[in-house]
């Protein structure tokens, strides 16, 4: 008769193994923890999502100030509205 390897008892059966998590908890810690000049260690917060970087929307943010610019140069009454608006805006948000 054939022996089942599968059901075989070994030393380790009654070892508990780490998780997936600590095994990524582990990772993290060794790829990051590096040693500074004061002697210190220095290792990335484990539990923190690196977010992927956002592209810069600079341009297009110089390019709709523009264009508000441009608006409000054509229009006084717009202007003078968005003046105000904004004087309301920034007292209610940023009292002196």
């Amino acid at each position: 008769m054939k022996e089942n390897k599968v059901l075989t008892r070994t030393p380790d059966d009654d070892t508990v193994g780490m998780s997936q998590n600590d095994k990524q908890f582990v990772k993290i810690m060794d790829n990051s923890m590096t040693k500074m000049s004061n002697g210190h260690f220095s290792a990335s917060l484990p539990f923190k999502h690196q977010k992927p970087r956002q592209p810069s929307n600079y341009e297009q943010a110089k390019h709709r100030a523009k264009a508000l610019v441009k608006q409000l140069n054509n229009n006084p009454v717009k202007c003078k509205q968005f003046v105000e608006f904004m004087g309301k805006c920034l007292t209610t948000v940023m009292p002196r």
